[in-house]
Parts: structure tokens; C-alpha cells; sequence
């Protein structure tokens, strides 16, 4: 059975934390409620737009966009869970 996609955004929305989801080109396609919250935006405003420039702070923008062009690329393995705090 497929996965009901408005059921799953449901139950996401009620995780306590941002869950965002990055397409190819570093744009938003997903991001839960919590996260909409936690930078201030309508999600309307967040969605399309590209993660990296938009929503992280500058001091790691370029060390991040980094890591995420080389998972893209094959270059290396995601083998652990990122937290970031900043």
C-alpha cells in the first residue's frame, strides 16, 4: 500500500523539531509546522526557496553546502546523524 502523503505530513507536523526536506537544487519541497514556527515564516514563504542561502546563518552556509554537494554527488556516505546548533 502506498503511503498517504497528507497523512504523513500530518503526523510530522507534530514532531517538536524542524524536519525539512532539501530537493537536488538546495530548494525546499517539505518543511514541518515546528520548522515554519521556529524561523518565523509561512510556509508558503519557505517552500521554493533554497535552504542554504535563505535559512542558514553565514558563518556555516559554505562548510554545509559543501557536505550537501558531495552527498549529492557521491561523493561520501551520510554514515551519521546530523545535529546542528548554532
Amino acid at each position: 500500500m502506498a503511503p498517504n502523503i497528507p497523512e504523513i505530513s500530518q503526523i510530522l507536523d507534530l514532531v517538536d523539531g524542524i524536519i525539512v526536506v532539501v530537493d537536488a537544487e538546495q530548494r525546499v519541497s517539505y518543511i514541518n509546522r515546528k520548522g515554519c514556527e521556529l524561523l518565523e515564516y509561512e510556509k508558503g514563504d519557505i517552500l521554493g526557496k533554497n535552504w542554504f542561502d535563505k535559512f542558514l546563518p553565514e558563518k556555516i552556509r559554505t562548510d554545509i553546502k559543501s557536505v550537501f554537494s558531495k552527498l549529492m554527488d557521491g561523493e561520501i556516505e551520510l554514515t551519521e546523524f546530523l545535529t546542528m546548533s548554532y
